[in-house]
This record gives C-alpha cells, structure tokens and sequence, in this order.
C-alpha cells in the first residue's frame, strides 16, 4: 500500500502520465478527426481505472489532512453494520446505500463500488452525448478542482452529484429523468438547488437576463452577504421543514480547513465566471445555439448565483460545488458538440482546455 504522506501525489503523477500518453497525439495532429481512436478508448479505460482506483482502494482508517472525511464514514458505516442508525439516516437514499452495502460486502468494496458509480455515472452520460469523443469529457470531468475532494471527502455529495449528472442522460424519458434527481436529493440534500435550477431554467430561456442576475448577485452579496448568511442560517439550524443539525457545521466554520474563512472569495468568483464568460463567447459571439447547452449554462447560472449570495457561509466550497460539479461539462461541451455537427474544431482547442484544468487543479492542490 501507498505511504498515506505519498498517496495523493501518487495519484496526480499517475494520472498525469496517463493523460499525457493518451493525449498526444493532440500536438501531432491538427483536427480532431485525425486523432487516433485507440487513444481515446485506451485513454478512457485508464483514466477510469486510475480515478477509480485511488478513490475506491484509499485506505479506510487513513489521517483526515490527507483523506479528509473517510475515517469517518467508516466509523458510520461500522455503525451500519452493528445495526446502529446514524445521521445519515436524514439522507435516506445515502443511508440505505450504505445500509444495503453494509449487508454484504466490508468498507473497502463500498468505497470502491462508490468509486465506480462517482465516475462510472458521468462517464455513461458522456458516452450518450459525445460518443467516441466522451474521453475529453473524462478528462476535464476528472481534471476538475473539486473532483478529488468530493469523491473521498464529500462522499455523499460527490455521489449524488454524479446521479444527477446521470439523470441528465434521459432527458427524452422525463419520468427516469426526475426520478433520478430525486434519488440524488435523496442522497444529500443539498442537491435541492440545482434540481430547482434545472426546473427553473426548463422554463426560462433567456440566459442574457439570467448573466445579468448573476452578475448582480456580486455587489449583492458585498453589501448584505452576511446578512444573508444569518438568515438562510437561521432556517437551516432553527425548527423548520428544512431543518438539519449538520448544517451547524457549515454555517459556525467549526473544523477550521481552506474554505472555512468568512470573506468574500473574489478568487472563486472569478473561477465560477469562467465558464459564464465561455457561454457568453459561445452563445453571442460565435451564434453557438443548443438547446442542451443553454440549459446547463442557465442552471449553473442560477444554482451559482445563490452560491454567490451566500458566499461567507463557512465550507462556501460546498454550495460552490452544487453548479461547480457541472461546470466541465459545459467548458468542453459546445466544442465537441461543434465538431461534430460540423467537422471544424482544431486540436489546439481541446489541448489549451485540458491543459489549463490540469494546471489549475494542481496549482491548488500542492500550492
């Protein structure tokens, strides 16, 4: 087994060889259609095994400043086992997961059979949209900077974030569709906002309006972003429908980490208008029109937007990640898309995405 000090690097320097060997070709090559479809098929099937294999064979006892939350979700899930409800009960999807997992296999399948679903669901919702080239999709999904944290720290989030990107594969059967972003809310509650959202912008369309809601919220949340942090606070930790003792964790900043400071996070704003000022290049500028697309850029418009409001509660990582989780997909979508439909895009595109969201997660990941 890895030395737990070393596990982390171990996993970046592996997928970073892996993405390298697979993506070559993108500086050989000028057009995508020219790229080697062996690549991409080798390359997906490493990528899952080296994402999936760090993530699901992590040691379960390891030290919380390497491996954040996992001992504790195997503290509850001996619980489980002993037959004790825990406060997951509260997501009962999470907790029957685990209550059914408890009954037949240890906590390190369930870890790896988490795995498999946190990157395995997406990956399915890939495959349907972007065919053989769902591998760039991987890769930026993979490459994300929150990918690592919510699929060892943020389990329950991370997992149903995952559904629900998986829901998203059945938008021609809108029962299945709803369904599944039900069972994801069921899996952490948190996932209510970008279901609401994605109800939201089912309706409304016009996303020029939505850009200037969220651009809005900025000097909102500057002016009374901490009042507004007492409020929404006041509902989630006082009697109410929505009530949960766990959000006393997000809104004290107890348990002190890297996103627990109250202030205004200008570097994450700028992070989360990336993929705005990418829509607004595509949608504007380049007349880039799909009905997908607008939807998923209006949803991450919304679901950040509160996100912004909100910016000082503690853990401010953890709303951010309810729009973050779909922000690969939108960064890579309309060039794949593009390029497909119409045969067009250069290789040099794909090469500067891939690259700068590697980059970017491992400036913050080791600075």
């Amino acid at each position: 087994m890895i030395p737990i000090e070393y596990y982390i690097p171990a996993y970046y320097i592996c997928l970073s060889l892996v993405l390298l060997f697979s993506t070559l070709p993108l500086f050989k090559y000028k057009y995508l259609e020219n790229f080697p479809a062996i690549n991409l098929q080798v390359g997906s099937i490493f990528l899952l095994l080296v994402t999936i294999g760090f993530i699901g064979l992590r040691d379960p006892w390891g030290h919380w400043s390497y491996l954040g939350d996992t001992g504790a979700y195997t503290r509850t899930y001996d619980l489980i086992q002993e037959g004790i409800r825990t406060e997951f009960s509260k997501d009962v999807g999470f907790y029957v997961f685990m209550k059914l997992c408890s009954q037949i296999m240890e906590i390190q399948g369930f870890y790896l059979l988490s795995a498999i679903l946190y990157v395995g669901l997406p990956y399915l919702t890939f495959k349907k949209w972007f065919k053989e080239y769902a591998f760039f999709a991987l890769v930026t999904f993979i490459t994300a900077m929150s990918f690592w944290s919510f699929g060892i720290n943020g389990v329950r989030s991370g997992l149903a974030s995952s559904i629900f990107i998986f829901a998203l594969r059945f938008r021609d059967k809108k029962w299945l569709l709803y369904a599944l972003m039900l069972l994801s809310i069921t899996f952490h509650k948190s996932m209510l906002l970008p279901f609401v959202a994605y109800i939201v912008a089912s309706f409304y369309t016009n996303t020029n309006i939505l850009m200037l809601i969220w651009l809005s919220a900025i000097p909102i949340s500057l002016l009374v972003g901490q009042e507004l942090e007492t409020v929404v606070s006041g509902i989630f930790t006082s009697d109410t429908v929505i009530a949960d003792e766990r959000a006393l964790t997000y809104f004290s900043g107890e348990d002190k980490d890297l996103y627990t400071d109250q202030r205004f996070r200008l570097d994450f704003v700028i992070y989360s208008a990336i993929p705005i000022l990418l829509a607004y290049w595509q949608l504007y500028k380049k007349n880039y029109q799909n009905k997908l697309f607008v939807q998923l850029i209006n949803m991450y418009l919304i679901a950040n937007a509160a996100w912004v409001l909100l910016i000082y509660v503690p853990f401010t990582n953890r709303i951010a990640y309810l729009s973050w989780f779909i922000m690969p997909i939108i960064l890579i979508f309309p060039f794949i898309h593009n390029y497909q439909e119409k045969k067009l895009l250069t290789t040099k595109t794909i090469l500067i995405i891939i690259s700068t969201s590697v980059f970017f997660t491992l400036i913050m990941q080791f600075r």
